[in-house]
């Protein structure tokens, strides 16, 4: 069998006093990274970028997708832009209405830009010949956001609903030691939409870039990946009513825990080549008949039917281990089934691109958060399944 190369690197986000504000963020606690693995067997190439950001709009991932495929020579759907879906790091904006919105978007993209490039360029240089591992085990860190209340289903936390507290990973191990890609069912928002104590809002890696950043002391880099989290949050989240530190606290404990049980696992080597496939396909649609911040908890939301949305599935399969990467945020228990289908599997969702949340027939019976803030309409769930059905197949094949 032709030998499998690995490589991986990280570039720091240079972001310094002097360049803030950026969007609403004036101030920073921790720096945000961009993390690279790169995978080659023969002629087959894989690409992974993984961004310490909220989000990216289509116009980005194109754009740092067709920077990776050039920098590679490889094809642009044989790279994935991943985000860790950390609330406390500015956005890209979409819309730019004047000359100043331009300028600020240049200056940050530019940084993004700068710290992908560093990470590739160290990936490109550490590939060398490597062995893969999986393992998986408990981390329950991650509970369930959706609570019934008088005036409806809405946000909190609900221990009687269902979460999948497994943190899935997968090792690689080259000449230059040891490196992570890791999967957990988790929103990384401790610190979403909190100011400090002198009323800033700051720039911060939540929990993903934590436990990173712990991992990192022992491997050499740790890329995290946002499992099936769409009603997930973490355990303990941030308040107005603590000091900051004590915010930041919760962010540095619940980071620690999920590194530690990443660092506890025991890993089974994955033998075989790698494959992967793409699907683009569509999903039923529904009209967001609210803004996010407008969306109340309900018991008289009906969907109304809208365009399809286009969506894109990608699929990596390492020996007998998929990493399946989806644009739509899944619920947990959704996840499970999924995985139930693919077997021994990963799940990464907000890759390359994000297409908000994707509601199962439950969250519609129950008008839940998810349901209310998605295009994506009633039946999505079950056209979804088909579709990884099909992935399925294109990989046997």
């Amino acid at each position: 069998m032709t030998e499998l190369l690995a490589g991986f690197g990280k570039g720091r986000v240079e972001i310094q006093e002097q360049d803030l504000p950026l969007r609403e963020f004036t101030a920073k606690s921790s720096d945000l990274y961009v993390r690279v693995a790169l995978l080659r067997q023969g002629e087959e190439k894989f690409a992974l970028a993984s961004f310490e950001l909220t989000s990216l709009m289509a116009r980005d991932v194109t754009y740092f997708k067709q920077l990776l495929a050039d920098e590679w020579e490889i094809a642009a759907d044989q790279v994935w832009i991943a985000v860790s879906h950390n609330f406390s790091s500015p956005h890209l904006k979409q819309q730019l209405n004047n000359d100043e919105e331009k300028a600020a978007y240049r200056f940050f993209l530019k940084k993004l830009t700068d710290a992908l490039e560093t990470a590739f360029h160290e990936a490109a240089a550490d590939l060398s010949p490597a062995k893969l591992a999986y393992s998986q085990g408990p981390c329950p860190i991650n509970v369930n956001r959706n609570v019934e209340t008088d005036q409806g289903w809405w946000l909190g936390r609900n221990f009687q609903g269902f979460s999948d507290h497994q943190v899935r990973a997968l090792l690689a191990e080259n000449a230059s030691g040891a490196s992570l890609i890791y999967s957990f069912d988790l929103q990384s928002s401790v610190l979403d939409h909190l100011d400090d104590d002198q009323g800033r809002r700051v720039i911060d890696g939540d929990i993903f870039g934590a436990c990173s950043r712990f991992l990192e002391e022992n491997y050499r880099v740790a890329i995290p990946l946002v499992g099936a989290a769409g009603d997930q949050r973490p355990l303990f989240t941030g308040s107005t009513e603590r000091p900051f530190t004590c915010n930041q606290q919760l962010v540095s404990l619940q980071g620690a825990a999920l590194a530690q049980a990443i660092e506890e696992l025991t890993y089974r080597e994955l033998e075989g080549r790698i494959k992967q496939t793409v699907l683009q396909a569509s999903l039923p649609g529904q009209m967001r008949q609210k803004d996010t911040f407008d969306i109340r908890p309900t018991k008289s939301f009906v969907p109304k039917p809208g365009p399809a949305v286009a969506i894109s599935l990608s699929a990596l399969q390492l020996g007998n281990l998929t990493l399946l990467a989806t644009q739509p945020e899944l619920n947990s228990a959704f996840g499970r089934q999924i995985r139930q289908r693919l077997g021994l599997s990963m799940l990464a969702s907000l890759v390359n691109g994000g297409v908000k949340y994707l509601p199962e027939a439950s969250d519609f019976e129950k008008m839940t958060y998810e349901a209310m803030n998605s295009s994506l309409g009633p039946g999505s769930d079950q056209a979804f399944l088909k579709l990884v059905e099909e992935i399925k197949q294109k990989l046997a094949d």
